[in-house]
């Protein structure tokens, strides 16, 4: 659909006029996801943290390379969160 069609203007406009249905239906779908984006990322931050307790405690270069694919893994839920502060 273009987004700069006048037929969006009118579909949005409707939905307004419904008592606001469309707008909570988009807040509900807003706030799952970004629900679910903090999730993704307070997981893999608590696999990373697991990962740095290992290193600290017992230092290795294999525990060095799973931390730091740890933290390559916990940068991506978190840059995908951003977007929803």
């Amino acid at each position: 659909m273009d987004l700069r069609s006048a037929d969006h203007g009118r579909i949005l406009t409707e939905g307004k006029q419904r008592g606001g249905a469309t707008e909570q239906a988009e807040l509900a779908r807003y706030a799952n996801m970004a629900h679910a984006k903090y999730e993704d990322s307070l997981f893999t931050a608590h696999k990373l943290q697991k990962a740095v307790d290992k290193l600290i405690a017992k230092p290795s270069e294999s525990r060095l390379k799973t931390t730091r694919v740890a933290r390559k893994a916990a940068r991506l839920p978190y840059y995908w969160s951003w977007r929803s502060r």
